[in-house]
């Protein structure tokens, strides 16, 4: 934070800060860039308000990605074989 801003003004992060704060909470920098990218992209608001904790919003996430693979899980594929194989 420059000299001479508000403590409590949220000051948008850069990538590189996001990448660190990823590696600090175990997610990857593609995590870190998809992260950066959304936020960025809806002008760092969560809901209808001003993100406050980049900090948290990153474990959150980190969190949420563990829980829930992307790719759709092997689930997903499995059911797709079924139904490929009964279609035979």
């Amino acid at each position: 934070m420059a000299n001479g801003e508000a403590k409590g003004r949220f000051q948008e992060p850069t990538l590189d800060e996001i990448k660190l704060l990823f590696g600090k909470s175990g997610g990857s920098d593609d995590d870190a860039a998809m992260f950066f990218n959304y936020y960025a992209s809806k002008g760092w608001v969560v809901g209808k308000v001003r993100m406050k904790s980049v900090g948290h919003a990153v474990a959150g996430w980190v969190h949420r990605n563990r829980m829930t693979p992307r790719g759709g899980g092997p689930e997903k594929n499995q059911i797709r074989e079924t139904i490929n194989v009964r279609s035979l």
